[in-house]
């Protein structure tokens, strides 16, 4: 299994055998002409949707005849989840209402999106979740879980990997978003348990670590410019 960051919320995941989720796809030239991610060429045989805000439901781009899951669904080789979770604090009053969190199990691995999840889970929640490989979280803030609230949220859940998403790039002009080092910073200091790399992809497949390492995987649709700190 691969795990490949496309940018914003938008991942795509290749298992073994070649077949392709991809999840919350993003518009390209969205907001106003804030998102400035590419279309990145690619097919899909599973489209995840958190929630129908354009920045992760633009299926444009997306090649082939994906399936569209928006909460549970599965067959002999992916079960996934779906969990409502707020939008923010205010119980998704002030940001538009609920997402999905999908969870994820494939190859014997088990993955978490967050969505745009804006609230902090309860411990009984996060237990929920089980054992989490890849935990892919917002960290942005304003719109979703900011760089504090997702570090204790990693912590939570304490995956063998973290992977940040949905925070200001050169591609992402969105002023209100913190980049993602403000995320970093929190495992850099040695406040949190865990290290930092950066990476193409991720394979959480090979052998993991045995405490969180936050890998900030390079987003395959920025337009030639690199990750704004």
């Amino acid at each position: 299994m691969l795990l490949q960051f496309l940018g914003h919320a938008c991942f795509r995941i290749t298992l073994s055998g070649g077949r392709i989720i991809l999840i919350d796809p993003y518009e390209p030239g969205g907001l106003s002409g804030r998102l400035r991610y590419r279309p990145v060429e690619t097919t899909a045989d599973l489209v995840l949707v958190s929630h129908d805000h354009r920045d992760h439901c633009d299926l444009s781009w997306v090649g082939g005849d994906p399936m569209v899951v928006r909460s549970g669904w599965q067959d002999q080789e992916v079960v996934v989840e779906g969990f409502e979770v707020a939008h923010d604090e205010f119980g998704g009053r002030l940001r538009g209402g609920l997402v999905t969190l999908f969870v994820l199990r494939a190859e014997g691995l088990t993955l978490v999106h967050c969505g745009d999840l804006g609230e902090r889970l309860l411990p009984s929640y996060a237990c929920r979740l089980g054992a989490v490989d890849v935990l892919m979280v917002p960290v942005g803030g304003y719109y979703t879980l900011g760089p504090e609230g997702a570090a204790e949220l990693v912590r939570q859940i304490s995956p063998r990997y973290a992977v940040p998403c949905h925070y200001r790039t050169a591609a992402c002009d969105l002023p209100e978003l913190s980049g993602v080092d403000s995320f970093l910073r929190r495992f850099r200091s040695g406040r949190w348990p865990g290290t930092v790399v950066e990476a193409e992809q991720l394979d959480p497949g090979e052998s993991g670590p045995d405490r969180p390492t936050v890998v900030v995987l390079r987003a395959l649709g920025l337009p030639g410019i690199e990750v704004e700190r």
